[in-house]
């Protein structure tokens, strides 16, 4: 090897050293008055890191990652707003996505979506600062809608649909003041009315029809406040049917 190799060499190494001790030296600094500056790695007693991420002035920002005890990344936040907002993925310990959303001062805020371990969307959930609102969906796993809900603050109110998993339409109700209220109507898979009445305040009240899958009426029962008072049965219930 030639001198100038060498002396080249030499200085590649201090310079990679000196460039090693000073990024090291810039993790977790605080700056006269105590505040968080700069990259920061936060471990447990155990010295697993729990997270790692960037602050200015003790305020973070940027993207944040969040970890399991095995190594894997739990989450991973990208903080704007002075701190104060961040739109947030979790994952599961397989590395699957669990939940994408944003959160406002620390609080779920818009659209959030949940999936389950092998990456199926389970959930559609809109909130306003940790309250639930307007229109969730939630999903069959083979894929599909199975239910939508509606709510006004944090309160179930508004249409209740039920599907099956090929789309056909299984219930229809309401909510108001968070209790079923009003008129109901269920449905076999094929289409046909199940059975249909109405609810007053959580409580089935009045006449309720029951049919067959051949659309023939099978029985109604009359209620009052939840409370049965009579049934008058035209058809005996197949087992099938029973349910």
């Amino acid at each position: 090897m030639t001198f100038v190799k060498q002396t080249l060499l030499t200085l590649f190494l201090a310079t990679t050293v000196i460039s090693m001790a000073q990024n090291a030296g810039s993790i977790n600094q605080t700056d006269d008055q105590g505040r968080k500056q700069g990259f920061w790695k936060k471990t447990d007693n155990n010295g697993l890191v729990k997270y790692e991420g960037q602050f200015r002035d003790d305020i973070p920002y940027g993207e944040f990652r969040y970890f399991y005890e095995n190594g894997k990344v739990k989450a991973v936040s990208d903080i704007f707003d002075s701190g104060k907002s961040s739109y947030t993925k979790t994952y599961h310990p397989n590395e699957k996505l669990m939940s994408s959303g944003k959160y406002s001062d620390k609080a779920k805020d818009s659209t959030w979506k949940f999936y389950d371990e092998a990456g199926n969307l389970l959930t559609e959930e809109y909130y306003e600062l940790n309250s639930k609102e307007g229109e969730w969906k939630m999903y069959h796993r083979e894929g599909g809608i199975s239910e939508i809900l509606h709510y006004q603050n944090d309160v179930l109110s508004g249409t209740w649909v039920q599907y099956f998993t090929d789309g056909t339409l299984k219930l229809e109700a309401y909510h108001v003041d968070g209790a079923l209220h009003g008129p109901a109507t269920y449905f076999y898979n094929t289409g046909v009315i199940k059975a249909k009445g109405s609810y007053v305040k959580g409580f089935k009240d009045g006449k309720w029809e029951f049919f067959t899958r051949e659309s023939q009426l099978q029985k109604t029962e009359t209620y009052l406040n939840g409370e049965l008072l009579t049934t008058e049965i035209f058809i005996e219930t197949p087992p099938e049917e029973q349910e």
